[in-house]
């Protein structure tokens, strides 16, 4: 459901730049963040968390790939280290890269290296707010979800009250089962306003 997500976000927040499938690549990205500045960077990616931060990473450009695959081509990876290079690039001297969400599967997840991890890289990276799972999430579930948030935030919410009232709603739709594997799984860092 990542693509009717990254839509229904386009749709959302004026002023944006879509990069789906082979145009989500990192030189299009890095391009993208150089030459212009995104206030919001929204990232509906595969992704997965390793102790081993080499092995921590989103997956680029292929809707076919996936974190199951090991046989993933380096250049579809962006890793930590490239992850927290681009959140840099999108902010300006006077600039701040006011929200990152990271809607993949374990972008918030971390251990005693990692805290937080790819959140976390976003935020020392100088975000000011990141968004990010916890666990592995639900295509639908999550593409609803992120679609109220952004409606509540962009309605005048605070971050943090825009989320709880999404995980609400996706609580309460009948599509997605109640269970919180489906609505619970997302958590925001740094700035909740």
């Amino acid at each position: 459901a990542v693509e009717r997500e990254v839509k229904e976000v386009i749709s959302i927040l004026s002023e944006s730049d879509l990069l789906l499938n082979e145009d989500f690549t990192k030189n299009n990205l890095e391009d993208h963040l150089t030459t212009q500045f995104y206030p919001v960077l929204h990232i509906a990616t595969h992704g997965k968390f390793a102790t081993e931060p080499n092995n921590t990473f989103l997956v680029m450009g292929d809707k076919e790939l996936s974190t199951a695959d090991n046989n993933i081509p380096e250049n579809k990876l962006l890793r930590l280290g490239e992850l927290d290079k681009l959140v840099r690039l999108g902010m300006g001297e006077d600039k701040l890269l006011n929200l990152i969400v990271l809607s993949a599967c374990l972008t918030g997840s971390g251990d005693e290296r990692s805290a937080l991890g790819l959140a976390g890289v976003a935020i020392r990276a100088g975000a000011d707010t990141a968004v990010a799972s916890l666990w592995s999430v639900d295509d639908d579930a999550t593409a609803d979800l992120i679609a109220v948030f952004y409606r509540n935030w962009k309605g005048g919410l605070p971050k943090a009250e825009a989320l709880r009232q999404a995980q609400l709603t996706v609580m309460d739709d009948r599509r997605h089962p109640q269970h919180p594997a489906y609505w619970a799984a997302f958590m925001m860092v740094g700035d909740w306003q």
